[in-house]
């Protein structure tokens, strides 16, 4: 169902298939992953960010669920220093993931830290050079910090690694960020 993006069944099957999980972290590890996953993009997003602090709670240290649960946040423009603290811990314990590298460069984006930001999404665009997202945030923090011609060439560098979203076709077409 989640494949199927028939996210509200998703979660009802996740939720019932807990009952059944029984002494086995792994499996309950996935199962909160997948129902975090399938109540946010259902619209749930306090029992999206819950079931992310279910897994927390059983491992602290799921670089994965604190890069999602950070992303998550951060796409919602929720709660950023907590998503800032789940992302540095997630780029602490993995470190030279491109993903997690964007996610944190994006959060301090977010909080007005240009300088900081554009350190994590330089890092993050080196290491992923096809990533259409990663290259358009990092684009995105150049022209923040007046560096406007560079700007443009990453968000075109997007645009060739797939970006199709028409927000990056007006920051191309007018040469500027907007909002």
């Amino acid at each position: 169902n989640i494949t199927l993006k028939n996210y509200k069944k998703a979660a009802q099957s996740l939720k019932d298939g807990l009952e059944f999980v029984v002494d086995n972290s792994s499996l309950m590890i996935d199962f909160y992953k997948n129902l975090g996953d399938a109540y946010f993009f259902s619209g749930e997003f306090s029992k999206a960010y819950a079931a992310f602090d279910d897994v927390l709670k059983i491992d602290a240290d799921n670089t994965f669920v604190l890069n999602q649960y950070a992303c998550f946040l951060s796409l919602r423009g929720e709660n950023l220093e907590k998503a800032e603290k789940l992302a540095r811990k997630a780029n602490e314990l993995e470190l030279e993931n491109p993903s997690y590298m964007d996610t944190y460069g994006w959060i301090l984006y977010q909080q007005k830290k240009f300088s900081e930001a554009e350190l994590w999404l330089g890092n993050a665009a080196k290491g992923s050079s096809k990533n259409p997202n990663i290259l358009e945030h990092y684009g995105d923090v150049l022209y923040q910090n007046g560096k406007k011609e560079e700007a443009l060439k990453y968000w075109e560098d997007a645009k060739k690694a797939g970006g199709t979203s028409e927000r990056l076709m007006g920051k191309i077409k007018t040469k500027k960020l907007s909002d």
